[in-house]
């Protein structure tokens, strides 16, 4: 599955369209639960999917971006610094 867009194959430079969604993928926490229900509740992402990673001991969390203002990985660096300031 690959949330971020439509894709004629699953390359970054294949992308036909972006779906204005991003996924976060975070591994090997201690306290899944926790953190599940800290971002289920956030105050700043609005939630559009949140689930346990395959492995078991991660999350896949799925929130909206708008692209029109800034690139695909612009958002996940800034998504990325986000979490690690809020959630330590």
């Amino acid at each position: 599955v690959t949330f971020s867009g439509f894709f004629t194959k699953r390359d970054v430079t294949c992308l036909e369209k972006h779906s204005n969604m991003i996924v976060i993928d975070i591994d090997h926490i201690a306290n899944v639960e926790e953190i599940k229900q800290k971002l289920i509740n956030d105050d700043y992402f609005p939630t559009l999917l949140l689930f346990r990673s395959p492995s078991g001991d991660g999350l896949k969390w799925v929130i909206p971006i708008d692209i029109t203002e800034y690139t695909h990985e612009d958002w996940f660096t800034s998504i990325a610094n986000y979490l690690q300031f809020t959630y330590k």
